[in-house]
């Protein structure tokens, strides 16, 4: 009885520039099919003498092949932008892949060392051993605004965050106990008071209708919600002790450190606002928005995150582009879960 012999088949296939970028250069390599490379790793800066040479190469493996080649590399952030726009105005098919699958291919490497040399050959194999990619291609420009809104969005949060942190702090020092009076401690009846009433000594001996004609003017609630609101703040006024007198400079601080919140709080709605509007505008937003725990601002920023789902011919194609990673590791052994 003869020995069994499986084949294995490679559906991506074809000649490929494999690229390993960082920071300002690249280092890539040219294969005319997997494991069969042509010529050595070149490294290249990204300006206009590098891609020049990067172009040159490419051309150089067309003739050789006489096939049109791809360009693979990893999914790096902003460092790709540049290779990206050379590569589109160029025609050149472009795939980005996952770096946790090119850091698992050089694990099983013997010599599984990260290296600029040996980086473009990992990035190869990840590319032949894949059964389908999908291919980088100029969005649509809605979801290419949605995109870079979102990323303006998500820097917006990392500002608010900070900020947060240091107003928190001094707010412990001129308010102490402020904010665990409210269910949201940043929502407009609080940061309102704080506006006005930055140290509890400006504020208790104030009489409480004063306080809710306040409220209620500077805020959309009813005089009886901003009443309310006025007696439980002053009763607290009185009973909390700041780590500061009300003209010291703990409360000028205090006080530029909340505009800078309430501002950047304004910054976040507006753009978040300006997603939600226009991604409800797009079929897939209200699929998406069926799902059970997606609200309406979760919605629009998967959609500003995946683009136009359409392209993904299969859930693996999605996972990929997500930069997943499925396998789970046990006892040096691999297995994929939950795909």
């Amino acid at each position: 009885m003869g020995q069994l012999q499986y084949t294995r088949k490679y559906c991506m296939e074809g000649p490929i520039v494999s690229i390993d970028v960082s920071n300002g250069n690249s280092h890539y390599m040219c294969f005319i099919k997997n494991n069969k490379r042509f010529g050595k790793v070149k490294k290249i800066d990204h300006d206009i003498e590098g891609f020049k040479r990067l172009l040159e190469d490419i051309q150089k493996l067309e003739a050789e092949t006489n096939e049109k080649v791809c360009a693979v590399f990893e999914a790096t952030g902003v460092y790709t932008k540049p290779l990206e726009r050379f590569l589109s105005k160029n025609s050149i098919k472009t795939y980005m892949i996952n770096p946790l699958e090119s850091a698992r291919k050089r694990k099983e490497e013997i010599h599984n060392k990260k290296t600029d040399k040996l980086d473009p050959i990992s990035i190869s194999k990840v590319y032949y051993d894949k059964e389908e990619m999908m291919e980088l291609k100029k969005k649509d420009e809605t979801y290419n605004w949605l995109r870079k809104k979102n990323r303006l969005y998500e820097d917006q949060l990392n500002h608010l965050r900070k900020y947060k942190v240091t107003f928190q702090n001094q707010l412990s020092i001129c308010f102490p106990g402020y904010l665990d009076l409210f269910k949201d401690g940043y929502s407009d009846i609080p940061m309102t008071i704080l506006k006005k009433y930055p140290h509890p000594d400006l504020l208790k001996n104030k009489k409480a209708e004063t306080v809710a004609r306040y409220l209620e003017k500077n805020t959309c609630h009813t005089h009886k919600v901003s009443l309310e609101y006025a007696l439980k703040i002053i009763e607290f006024a009185k009973k909390t002790y700041p780590g500061c007198e009300k003209d010291d400079v703990e409360v000028e601080i205090f006080k530029i450190l909340l505009d800078k919140v309430i501002e950047t709080q304004r910054e976040c709605e507006k753009t978040l606002n300006e997603m939600i509007t226009v991604a409800s505008t797009l079929e897939e937003y209200r699929y998406i928005l069926s799902i059970d725990g997606i609200g309406i601002d979760l919605a629009a920023r998967i959609i500003a995150e995946i683009g136009d789902i359409e392209e993904f011919k299969s859930r693996e194609a999605l996972v990929a582009y997500a930069g997943l990673d499925p396998h789970i590791y046990i006892s040096q052994e691999t297995r994929m879960e939950n795909i």
